[in-house]
């Protein structure tokens, strides 16, 4: 499948549940709030020739990087279905996900939205 027919079924998808998104070059922003918690993510997808990706910037790491916060992202990385948590050279912990398309983009989105839900505890330790 090629990207332009992955990314309209992303968009229409997102204009049917009322999703404000923006769409830069080869990529798709949106917001995802979380209101239990309080929370807002700003998730962003890539839709390639094979892959979906999806990055969530989390934050900037100000402080040294020590055994403590590598052993939180390690237990992070144990229990997450979907997302790794990583820390760029940039020092910026994000999670990321990416598949390939073997199944609809929006079962990916709803899935991995609600593995987001279930892990926002643990995101606020690391």
């Amino acid at each position: 499948m090629g990207r332009s027919k992955e990314k309209d079924k992303l968009i229409k998808y997102f204009k049917e549940n009322n999703i404000a998104y923006t769409e830069v070059s080869n990529k798709i922003e949106t917001e995802i709030v979380f209101k239990d918690k309080n929370i807002s993510l700003y998730p962003y997808f890539k839709v390639d020739d094979d892959y979906f990706s999806i990055i969530i910037n989390i934050r900037k790491i100000t402080e040294k990087l020590n055994l403590d916060l590598y052993q939180k992202l390690n237990s992070f990385n144990l229990v997450s279905q979907f997302f790794v948590a990583k820390i760029s050279n940039e020092n910026i912990l994000y999670l990321e996900y990416n598949t390939l398309y073997t199944d609809n983009l929006r079962d990916i989105f709803e899935s991995t939205i609600s593995s987001l839900n279930e892990l926002l505890s643990f995101i606020e330790t690391i």
